[in-house]
């Protein structure tokens, strides 16, 4: 037995199916007008589209996956470093970091919050650090910085 109306849900789900049938059966094969004439032939052509796109369109991509490879290798060294126990490890993960050059200012102590926390700042006089500089001040902190944070 069948239920009361449902032979005119039926019929109005095939007079929908019949309708909208037409719409989903056109030439799968017809590309859009103009899309085959500016495909790429050639493998080179290719190549020559995909770097006039990544130094225009994608360049801020291009630029943001560069920064991203080398933050990630950064993270892989340090978490590697820290695994190990090693210190030394660690300084040379961030001594390796692939810069050529780097700015820091003074420090400034700012304020004391509780626990003896020390809020400091970076301001003028900057200075610019070459890496064998950067490595030379990682050395420094870790003997002047670091005795005194294991005392606490």
């Amino acid at each position: 037995m069948s239920r009361p109306g449902s032979h005119r849900l039926l019929a109005w789900v095939a007079a929908a199916a019949s309708a909208l049938a037409p719409a989903g059966c056109r030439d799968e094969r017809a590309a859009a007008p103009g899309s085959v004439a500016e495909r790429p032939g050639s493998l080179e052509e290719w190549r020559e589209t995909r770097a006039r796109l990544d130094a225009t369109v994608w360049a801020d991509e291009v630029l943001a996956q560069e920064h991203e490879r080398t933050l990630v290798a950064l993270w892989d060294a340090l978490l590697a470093a820290e695994r190990s126990g090693d210190a030394s490890a660690t300084r040379a993960a961030l001594g390796q970091v692939g810069l050529r050059e780097l700015r820091v200012g003074t420090p400034e102590r700012s304020e004391t919050l509780e626990h003896g926390i020390e809020v400091l700042r970076f301001s003028e006089p900057f200075e610019t650090l070459d890496p064998e500089a950067w490595r030379r001040r990682l050395e420094e902190l870790a003997t002047t910085l670091l005795p005194a944070a294991q005392r606490l």
